[in-house]
């Protein structure tokens, strides 16, 4: 049963672009940093959409929010 998954596994990723795979293992690495900072839901979206760099969410992005944090 193992066998058969690890085999599958492998069968889709030799099928999938290493493109395709290194911008979801990228947009994923974004959310878990946005995650670490503390942010979750929309906000967490919206940093990992307005950040510049692919290893964290941007200083840019969490000064906005914590803008708009503080106002409320």
């Amino acid at each position: 049963m193992f066998a058969d998954a690890k085999s599958t596994v492998c069968e889709c990723l030799d099928g999938c672009p290493v493109d395709v795979i290194r911008r979801f293992f990228n947009c994923s690495w974004r959310f878990m940093a946005a995650y670490c900072e503390g942010l979750t839901g929309k906000v967490a979206e919206w940093a990992v959409r307005k950040q510049k760099s692919y290893r964290r969410a941007g200083e840019q992005a969490m000064k906005l929010i914590e803008a708009v944090v503080d106002r409320n």
